[in-house]
């Protein structure tokens, strides 16, 4: 089985790939495997890729790979939308590419944040997908941990997932 993990970013995936790579052993994690290559992608079973840029593909990697889980990563969203503002490139594309002034970064990251989250939830089938909140409870990663069939050393992952690996700067 495959799981996919996924948000708008700025939501916990570095964490969330740390915590998977840090203590479980039945699967292998990466963040952002694909990064710059161009689809289609490939992922092995047994595999959780933890990537902002899934949401993209969400149909395609559906109708690829069924059987998978899909992880929705679900941080405050005014602490998202905020991390995006100050992150300029990335919200300037956004803008340009949707219907707000460019001229408004903030709220073109707001829009950007709230079109993600309701793209994900519209697009993967409510029986195939998990919402987290970050920072990600022990109730929740307990959830997830059965939702995959991890293996491996809970305590080490709860752990790892407690801790912000990749902070707004």
């Amino acid at each position: 089985m495959r799981v996919f993990v996924t948000g708008p970013g700025r939501c916990g995936t570095v964490t969330f790939a740390e915590a998977c790579k840090a203590g479980i052993t039945n699967y292998t994690a990466l963040h952002e495997s694909h990064a710059g290559m161009n689809p289609p992608w490939e992922f092995p079973d047994d595999h959780i890729e933890v990537d902002p840029r899934l949401t993209w593909h969400v149909p395609k990697l559906i109708k690829k790979y069924p059987e998978a889980r899909w992880v929705i990563l679900d941080r405050n969203r005014d602490a998202v939308i905020w991390s995006w503002h100050k992150r300029g490139t990335t919200m300037t594309a956004w803008r340009r590419l949707s219907t707000y002034d460019a001229g408004n970064a903030l709220m073109g990251a707001q829009h950007y944040v709230e079109f993600v989250y309701e793209l994900l939830d519209a697009l993967i089938p409510e029986e195939k997908r998990l919402w987290l909140t970050t920072p990600v409870c022990e109730d929740e990663a307990r959830t997830f941990w059965k939702l995959a069939g991890a293996q491996g050393d809970f305590a080490r992952f709860a752990t790892t997932l407690s801790r912000i690996h990749n902070p707004t700067r």
